[in-house]
């Protein structure tokens, strides 16, 4: 879509910002303007992904005596202009509330925040002007910026840096946290697409059939398989919420996460040995009493565990060291320690507690959870891994496939076109030399500061 003026709509971001330039120019020596910070950016709740805005910031010798904003028009789009004000009762900026404001309203456009495209400034902050921890805190608040920049600018400001760091950490963990979650259901939902019928077993519906009537314990559901098999699967499948721990070599059992109220079941995933649940019998016979996790000396970290009619299934695989602990009998010679042998007798090494509370399900090497009758499903491509994205990419651009992305969509996805973003960057995009060597570095610093206080006022743009 061509500019209202009739001018056409640029070729690519570096054609716009040329335009913008020579605007900006003409606009410098009409209104006398002392300081200026313009930026570019893509409007990131549009649903045009082509949208873009402009911010530009500007202090001025003299005061602006128009009522009309027709003053600033861009090819004919007329851009929304309002005075620099202060968070006070009338809005008003004065004296050295003023330059604060101001100084301000410079830094919301320099900060380089999300959808950032190009930007330039004679007048920097940290440079020529102070800047505050709060302007900083609320860009990250209103999700302004990503959480690289705030940790970038929060470094810069130095005071109050420890507490900044301390905040973002926490809010990183989280938000990875909770993306991970988000990926396990889409991931869940393709994989769905693959997973055949899983088989039944008559002992896995004995024992789901045992918490139907009240009881003083429960035994534990251990499925003993070959990697791959499908035992960490098959026993997801047999709750709707479970709480899943990846046992592995654990020497105590966190049940911190676990909530009684939204977990219907618990999942000891990939248990080395059959006597870390030996060791954990207190907790896992489900009974009616309360118990203590994370004791120490102190205490500190200690909190309460209630895990009655709370059905419990471990996975371990075939070749677990201590196999023996459930081995009712083994060959004679082998009990006596002298190798192996034919005859069959109770094995002295058994535990009683294992055999006698646990419902093993143990299936022989090769053998799957899964029906294997029938054809297999064709797989999805795979869309979530970032490798595969690179790999198909890396094999588009081998075969030559230019058309792989619309290039028109290149520089509104953050990376740098000619010419370049500011290259003073620290935290946005570095810039590079295009045609005309790079805008900030060709054309100068738009002029030294003014000294005293100059005349306020901005200009915001519209998307166009």
């Amino acid at each position: 879509m061509d500019f209202p003026s009739g001018a056409p709509k640029p070729a690519d971001p570096e054609a716009l910002w040329d335009m913008v330039h020579i605007w900006k120019k003409q606009m410098k020596r009409s209104l006398g303007v002392l300081r200026s910070t313009i930026k570019l950016e893509r409007s990131e709740h549009s649903g045009d992904d082509f949208r873009v805005h402009l911010h530009w910031k500007i202090d001025l010798a003299e005061a602006l005596d128009r009522r009309t904003a027709e003053v600033f028009d861009f090819n004919g789009v007329t851009p929304n202009v309002r005075p620099t004000w202060a968070p006070t009762a009338q809005h008003k900026a004065r004296g050295a509330n003023a330059e604060g404001a101001s100084n301000c309203g410079h830094f919301y456009c320099w900060a380089w925040k999300k959808g950032s495209v190009f930007r330039e400034s004679n007048w920097k902050p940290w440079q020529q002007y102070a800047v505050l921890g709060k302007w900083v805190d609320d860009l990250w608040s209103r999700e302004k910026i990503t959480n690289g920049t705030y940790g970038n600018y929060s470094l810069r400001l130095r005071k109050g840096y420890a507490g900044r760091k301390r905040d973002l950490d926490a809010v990183m963990a989280e938000e990875r946290a909770r993306r991970a979650a988000e990926q396990v259901q889409e991931v869940n939902q393709a994989l769905a697409l693959l997973k055949k019928p899983y088989r039944l077993f008559r002992a896995v519906t004995d024992w789901e059939e045992s918490f139907l009537q009240v009881a003083f314990r429960w035994k534990v559901l251990v499925l003993v398989a070959d990697t791959a098999s499908g035992k960490s699967s098959f026993a997801e499948s047999l709750f709707q919420n479970p709480y899943i721990i990846t046992v592995e070599d654990a020497e105590h059992l966190d049940l911190r996460g676990f909530d009684y109220e939204s977990h219907d079941g618990l999942i000891l995933d990939n248990v080395n040995r059959w006597a870390q649940l030996r060791k954990w019998r207190a907790v896992l016979q489900a009974r009616n009493s309360v118990s203590k996790g994370g004791q120490s000396a102190t205490n500190i970290y200690a909190y309460a565990q209630y895990l009655y009619g709370v059905p419990i299934c471990a996975t371990i695989d075939l070749d677990t060291p201590d196999k023996h602990l459930v081995q009712m009998h083994v060959p004679e010679e082998e009990a006596k320690g002298k190798g192996k042998g034919k005859n069959l007798v109770l094995n002295p090494n058994r535990s009683r507690w294992l055999l006698g509370n646990t419902v093993r399900v143990e299936l022989v090497p090769g053998e799957k959870f899964w029906d294997t009758t029938g054809p297999a499903r064709p797989p999805p491509d795979n869309t979530f891994s970032l490798f595969a994205q690179n790999l198909r990419r890396r094999r588009r651009a081998e075969a030559g496939d230019v058309a792989a992305e619309d290039p028109g969509m290149a520089w509104l996805k953050g990376s740098p076109g000619p010419g370049g973003h500011d290259s003073s960057d620290e935290e946005g995009p570095k810039g590079r030399r295009g045609r005309k060597g790079g805008k900030e570095a060709a054309r100068g610093k738009e002029g030294k500061a003014a000294k005293g206080v100059p005349r306020k006022g901005g200009a915001k743009g519209r998307p166009w």
